[in-house]
């Protein structure tokens, strides 16, 4: 798994409460934040990740924002919706592609990656074979 801001996460706090999105970069004394703002603002303390410090900051949050993208025609920036469960009350996490010539739509799998470009976050390849069923960016 390469690293990424949601795993080595830590939270950049600004004297003035606005939460960023921070990683090492290679020290404890180097940090760079997810908005990668310049000039970096003054920040008065690292935090490890958790629910007390949500990301504030909306460039980081932008930054950190999956993009699926269709894994028939590529389209990137697919939508996500919600599927009703027949006989629950629950519903499945979906994507439908944004390119009115394609217009598919498919399930999400909480394993997948949402961001890859060969399966959209659906966890399945689309070659179908009984041999290679999953995506590798599956569970």
């Amino acid at each position: 798994m390469k690293p990424t801001y949601e795993t080595h996460q830590r939270r950049a706090i600004e004297p003035d409460g606005t939460a960023h999105a921070a990683r090492y970069a290679g020290d404890r004394d180097h940090f760079t934040l997810a908005c990668a703002v310049y000039p970096m603002p003054v920040i008065e303390h690292l935090v490890p990740d958790g629910d007390v410090w949500s990301v504030t900051c909306p460039g980081c949050r932008t930054a950190l924002a999956i993009v699926i993208t269709c894994p028939l025609c590529k389209t990137a920036g697919a939508q996500e919706f919600g599927l009703p469960i027949p006989n629950t009350d629950d519903s499945a996490d979906c994507a439908r592609c944004v390119n009115p010539e394609c217009g598919i739509h498919w399930g999400l799998d909480p394993g997948a990656d949402g961001s890859c470009t060969e399966c959209g976050g659906s966890g399945n390849t689309g070659r179908g074979t009984i041999y290679d069923p999953r995506c590798s960016c599956g569970e």
